[in-house]
């Protein structure tokens, strides 16, 4: 897809994504977003202008395990807590789960992504299996 597709994909896909609340791709998902961009952070920086953004970092080469929350007027930057982390099933459904729910309690999208960040770091290392476990 050269730029001009994507420049026009963008205008017709435009009135729905502005009712979007948060898309949150890892890595190599934004990059299939980008046409033929291959930096995930300037493709983010772009559909950020449509509507946010969370990049997850759990698939980064260079920052791995540091989100980054892309909207219109800031970048803001939620790095791991933990040292290491048991890859899991199914946690960016949990993730986008706990932003939701935390969007529900009337946090900000940046508090939402911050608490759910704390919230998926404490699921993935609920123990060693794909399984995890939720707590309170």
């Amino acid at each position: 897809m050269n730029f001009d597709d994507w420049t026009n994909g963008m205008e017709i896909l435009s009135p729905v994504l502005k009712q979007i609340d948060l898309i949150t791709p890892n890595y190599n998902e934004m990059l299939s977003l980008g046409g033929q961009t291959t930096d995930a952070s300037s493709i983010a920086r772009l559909w950020a202008n449509y509507c946010p953004v969370l990049l997850k970092g759990g698939h980064s080469i260079t920052t791995l395990g540091t989100d980054y929350l892309y909207e219109q007027d800031g970048i803001y930057e939620f790095t791991p807590h933990v040292n290491e982390i048991h890859q899991k099933h199914g946690s960016g459904c949990v993730l986008s789960a706990a932003i939701a729910a935390n969007l529900a309690l009337g946090h900000s999208l940046k508090q939402a992504c911050g608490n759910a960040k704390l919230y998926i770091e404490d699921f993935l290392n609920s123990n060693n299996t794909l399984l995890g476990y939720h707590s309170l």
